[in-house]
């Protein structure tokens, strides 16, 4: 008839039709062999003869999220149950389209899968630790050897990076080393402002008449807000002379305070480095 429904098959991106007849439920044959039903097991056997699956058992079809398992299943008692109490004018219908999944893999490819797979696995570096033997034993000893070695090469390469950026401080009496905060704008601007005031004459002069030698001068980001907040701390001294940390940058991050200013803070830090209280004794 020229209204019969069709039932569309995917398998792996091609679609194949299959004309599906509507006549009576009881009565109705399939063009694909006219002398009996539709049933699951018929559309198994339409696919190996169209597809590289040549064992109907390796397909399986899937509809409406339902996987057909059962071969001897009409399909009309799947797609088009009947209703109790209703019966379908079949002249007046309209044609249907069944759209069924199929999936499955063959014998060939599903050891051509299994070659592919073991070919990689024999192929493949060894990556599981050998601590057993000793020849595993030995390997393990020189990667951490080595991993010793790349370590004291970092630590030495800092240590002259560090050596270099602060060669112009004086290391006789004064500080160790410059610090500065990192991914903050205008990063080097903020090292020069610290090392001008390691070398800053009066601050040299100071330190070399009190043989004060301070760690590090460093940048301590600047908490709070100037003149407005209850606690803004312009400077610190962490225990008398290990790091002087200064409040170089504004508020807003977008600039940096007066050399006065900071130059000041940092006489007040550098007395800490005997007298720890705000006393008498501090202010001589």
């Amino acid at each position: 008839m020229a209204n019969d429904s069709v039932i569309i098959v995917s398998f792996r991106g091609e679609k194949m039709e299959i004309p599906f007849p509507d006549h009576d439920n009881d009565n109705d044959n399939c063009t694909y062999c006219s002398s009996a039903p539709l049933t699951v097991g018929m559309i198994r056997r339409w696919m190996t003869e169209r597809t590289s699956v040549q064992n109907p058992k390796d397909i399986k079809l899937i509809y409406n999220g339902k996987i057909f398992k059962d071969d001897t299943v009409r399909l009309n008692t799947i797609l088009r149950p009947k209703r109790k109490g209703k019966r379908v004018d079949e002249k007046n219908k309209s044609k249907t389209t069944y759209k069924i999944m199929a999936t499955g893999i063959s014998k060939d490819e599903s050891e051509g899968m299994n070659r592919q797979l073991q070919e990689g696995i024999s192929n493949a570096k060894r990556t599981v630790r050998d601590d057993l033997t000793e020849q595993g034993q030995r390997h393990m000893m020189q990667r951490k050897n080595l991993g010793h070695q790349l370590l004291k090469q970092s630590e030495a390469a800092y240590q002259r990076k560090q050596a270099s950026s602060d060669s112009s401080v004086n290391y006789t009496y004064g500080f160790g080393r410059i610090e500065t905060l990192p991914n903050l704008p205008e990063e080097d601007k903020a090292r020069e402002i610290l090392t001008t005031l390691a070398n800053d004459p009066g601050i040299k002069a100071c330190m070399a008449k009190h043989k004060w030698k301070v760690g590090s001068l460093a940048e301590m980001f600047p908490e709070g807000k100037v003149g407005e907040s209850e606690i803004c701390v312009m400077g610190l001294n962490k225990n008398k002379g290990q790091q002087i940390l200064l409040r170089i940058r504004t508020d807003d991050l977008k600039g940096f305070r007066k050399m006065l200013s900071i130059r000041e803070v940092l006489y007040h830090e550098l007395a800490h480095n005997i007298y720890s209280k705000h006393n008498g004794d501090f202010f001589q």
